[in-house]
């Protein structure tokens, strides 16, 4: 769900009801500095990856969340998404590499990820969706980087 907030009435109006409309810049510091693995879920053919992490082993919390919409906009599901799959780089790189090169060409080639999906579990586990092509994306900025030194 996105959370817009066009107009200060609209803003007043939230913070009467008790929510925050800063950004959840604490939130975001225990989401980074928690070092949780995910668990890896599956792939598609068509190069859509699931994975999952508990909430607790990334320091959030649902009522830590509540307070503040910015919690349930895409920017901050794709932040979260992205922070983890850099984290764990090694486990998507594993997964390119194990593709066979037709179904690489197929999934990663001809697919480009755009936004994380995200859906908290009865069991307050983040499940997260996205294309591995953003892994792909990932490992060659990080070679791009190298070739730019020389």
């Amino acid at each position: 769900m996105v959370v817009m907030m066009p107009t200060q009435e609209t803003a007043k109006g939230v913070a009467a009801a008790g929510y925050s409309l800063d950004f959840p810049a604490n939130l975001i510091a225990r989401f980074v500095k928690a070092n949780a693995p995910v668990s890896f879920e599956g792939m598609s053919r068509d190069g859509d990856v699931r994975f999952s992490v508990p909430m607790r082993d990334v320091g959030l919390s649902r009522r830590a969340m509540a307070p503040s919409p910015m919690c349930r906009t895409v920017y901050f599901v794709n932040l979260l998404g992205e922070i983890l799959v850099r984290k764990n780089i090694a486990l998507f790189a594993k997964l390119l590499e194990d593709m066979e090169p037709k179904a690489y060409d197929t999934a990663v080639n001809a697919y480009k990820h755009r936004h994380f999906g995200m859906v908290i579990d009865d069991n307050d586990v983040l499940n997260f969706q996205f294309h591995i092509s953003l892994a792909q994306r990932v490992l060659t900025e990080n070679m791009a980087t190298l070739f730019d030194q020389n």
